[in-house]
């Protein structure tokens, strides 16, 4: 994975009624990205580019003005408050425990499936602006929402952001990190 460089133009910003976190970076020789994420974990890349970090903070800041709570149109959690009789946590990320059976080091797998299943979106992109569909943490997970792997702030116990289909994660984690799905033996 490639060092990215951050902009000290970084800011936490209200958008209408959501508070929006401004990431700024770029690869090295590339041009400066917006990466936002706001409150309940839903991140985004905007696909515009700029040459320098301050002309993507003002973008940042008159789109902000003018397109408002368009920047996170599929909000899960003000999906919920308006279907009725929907089951709130499906609209949560699913967490999963597994072991390491030669080092019984515990991992957690946190996915976003039925985030997506049931509410219409995936709710984080990566750095080059893939849909994150889980994460593999060694230990415990940490709180939710979390910029992504590569930003500032991003947890140091993920051991893999993935972007495969939910389906093809468990097959990873199961053959290809040898691990075994412990739920039921969590300490």
């Amino acid at each position: 994975m490639s060092n990215y460089e951050h902009s000290s133009l970084q800011k936490v910003s209200y958008v209408g009624d959501d508070l929006v976190q401004v990431y700024i970076y770029r690869q090295p020789n590339e041009n400066w990205r917006l990466h936002l994420v706001n409150a309940h974990g839903s991140s985004r890349i905007l696909d515009k580019n700029f040459e320098r970090d301050d002309e993507a903070l003002n973008y940042f800041d008159s789109l902000s003005e003018t397109s408002g709570e368009e920047l996170f149109p599929a909000d899960p959690i003000n999906l919920a408050l308006e279907m009725k009789g929907v089951n709130v946590s499906l609209l949560s990320p699913q967490y999963a425990w597994y072991r390491d059976v030669k080092s019984r080091a515990l991992f957690t797998l946190c996915k976003f499936d039925l985030v997506h299943k049931y509410a219409g979106l995936w709710p984080a992109q990566n750095l080059q602006g893939h849909k994150i569909t889980g994460y593999l943490y060694s230990g415990d997970s940490p709180a939710w929402p979390h910029p992504p792997k590569g930003l500032p702030g991003a947890p140091e116990n993920i051991e893999v952001e993935f972007t495969i289909l939910p389906k093809h994660i468990d097959f990873y984690v199961e053959t290809e990190r040898g691990l075994r799905n412990s739920s039921y033996w969590k300490n």
